[in-house]
């Protein structure tokens, strides 16, 4: 997995062939007695499927608001959560999952404040990227993240101008081959960022 130093848990995949991912989301509240968001990363990783993770986690429920997709060879499950809600984020009709960092759904008597602005513009950016690929391959779709519409508050997101913060690393799961492939900083079209292949070695 992909993760800051000190956190058990986050985004990425286990010898099962589940993976996860991870959007950070402001809608307020907390409930000290439900699971930390980091904690529910870390379980999802120790799950056997992709649907057995999403049902622990909403029989569980988490301590505060995210959004998480959770995703093995043949299902991908999107769950955004708040500290008294639980929704799923259904595969549109044109059969993938696209999120960003705001709430998709409604969730009854749950306060979002605004954050990130160009949150709905990336959302949207993405899914017409993917709707105007051709051949979805593994390079056409780590492509997608190196999008720079709207730049500097772009899919591959620099820290300048109006932009406070920037991609850190970009990963992407294919579940297929059990393989994730992570891109150090912001992803690019010139292939600079330093790239590392994480895969779990065929038991004997």
């Amino acid at each position: 997995m992909v993760t800051e130093a000190g956190i058990i848990g986050k985004i990425g995949l286990n010898s099962d062939g589940v993976g996860v991912c991870f959007n950070a989301i402001r809608a307020k509240g907390v409930d000290k007695n439900r699971l930390p968001v980091h904690l529910g990363l870390r379980m999802a990783l120790e799950s056997k499927s992709a649907t057995l993770a999403a049902e622990m986690l909403e029989s569980i429920g988490m301590a505060s608001s995210a959004y998480i997709v959770v995703g093995d060879a043949t299902t991908a499950i999107g769950l955004e959560f708040t500290s008294t809600t639980f929704l799923r984020v259904p595969v549109n009709d044109h059969g993938f999952l696209v999120h960003s960092n705001h709430m998709l759904l409604q969730h009854e008597n749950i306060y979002e404040p605004k954050w990130l602005e160009d949150s709905y513009t990336r959302l949207q950016t993405m899914g017409r990227n993917i709707l105007q690929t051709k051949e979805l391959s593994r390079e056409s779709f780590n492509g997608l993240f190196e999008d720079e519409y709207d730049f500097p508050c772009s899919i591959s997101r620099a820290q300048e101008g109006a932009s406070d913060c920037a991609t850190l690393f970009n990963i992407t799961i294919d579940f297929k081959e059990g393989l994730a492939v992570v891109r150090e900083g912001r992803p690019t079209g010139d292939r600079t960022s330093p790239t590392m292949c994480l895969q779990f070695e065929a038991s004997k």
